[in-house]
């Protein structure tokens, strides 16, 4: 699989996932710096790097 591919089936699948997440009731906490992290962009940062390790071979 090419590098371009794979990078844009990371984008996409990822971000199909975590829309499901939208639909939820999810938790919202305040960090250090009172930015907002909620459960949506944790799981998102979770499940792209999955898509990443299992897309992109090192190099």
């Amino acid at each position: 699989m090419n590098v371009m591919r794979a990078l844009l089936k990371t984008a996409i699948n990822p971000g199909l996932e975590i829309m499901e997440i939208y639909v939820q009731d999810f938790h919202v906490e305040t960090k250090a710096d009172n930015s907002l992290l909620t459960a949506v962009d944790q799981a998102a940062n979770t499940i792209i790097n999955t898509y990443l390790k299992k897309q992109i071979s090192p190099l």
